[in-house]
């Protein structure tokens, strides 16, 4: 019953396919709509989690409905929102103006001044910012639960998919610190997902280029391991490769 009142809110109000869209060219408003439905359903899921039935390892629905799925989707929803807003802005100047005094403001953010007032509102955020805080969240629920998924693989591929997310959004934000430690789970746990290892091992050599990170010696070893992994199973031509073994022999001998 719960899953299905889930699928449900979901379906209606946190899906950015919903029949009420205001207009294409303003998809930000209905991606603020459901970034603040996810976020509002994860902010009740974490004051009242589900509980698996008791006698049972793991319990799908309960898991599909915890606290750290639903801080995902919020995550990806901020990303999404972001990425409507910057499009929005770039034509920003030339969006047409809603003159009519007559019009009140209603839930949705149009006011009598048309889109302008929400669109400046979410300039103003850091939407990026605001996803990472849900990946961190999601993620912490996953580390927390993970030796309770028994043989379930669902857990496990989901979290892989967190830290490359996360990763994903430090890179971008060109924090490659702190994403390095991220992107070595995402590879440990990819190791039977081929489609997913593939793009972990591609950002582990873009961060590897432009950071050499700072590992303790009793773990260089396998961190060099992961390095050269990463390299040649990734397309790169061939000076690039010898490049990076260059690179990987000189972070070796340090």
């Amino acid at each position: 019953a719960a899953s299905t009142q889930m699928q449900k809110h979901a379906y209606t109000f946190c899906n950015a396919r919903r029949s009420f869209v205001c207009s294409p060219d303003h998809a930000y408003m209905d991606w603020a709509f459901v970034s603040h439905e996810r976020m509002v359903v994860s902010q009740l899921l974490e004051r009242n989690p589900p509980r698996a039935p008791l006698g049972t390892d793991f319990d799908e629905v309960s898991w599909r409905c915890s606290p750290g799925r639903a801080y995902e989707g919020a995550a990806e929803a901020f990303l999404r929102l972001g990425v409507e807003v910057a499009k929005a802005s770039n034509t920003y100047q030339h969006m047409e103006t809603i003159a009519d005094s007559m019009r009140s403001r209603y839930i949705g953010g149009l006011d009598k001044n048309g889109y302008h007032p929400k669109l400046e509102e979410e300039m103003k955020r850091n939407h990026r910012q605001l996803a990472l805080d849900c990946f961190f969240r999601a993620i912490s629920y996953f580390e927390r639960n993970d030796t309770d998924s028994g043989d379930s693989n669902l857990p496990r591929r989901s979290g892989a998919r967190l830290y490359y997310l996360t990763a994903g959004v430090l890179v971008g934000q060109e924090r490659y610190a702190e994403a390095v430690p991220l992107l070595e789970k995402a590879h440990r746990l990819t190791m039977n997902w081929n489609d997913l290892h593939a793009k972990v091992r591609s950002m582990i050599v873009k961060v590897f280029e432009k950071h050499v990170p700072e590992v303790p010696p009793d773990q260089k070893d396998s961190f060099v391991g992961m390095l050269l992994d990463s390299c040649f199973n990734t397309a790169m031509s061939g000076l690039k490769l010898h490049d990076m073994l260059q690179r990987i022999s000189s972070f070796q001998s340090r």
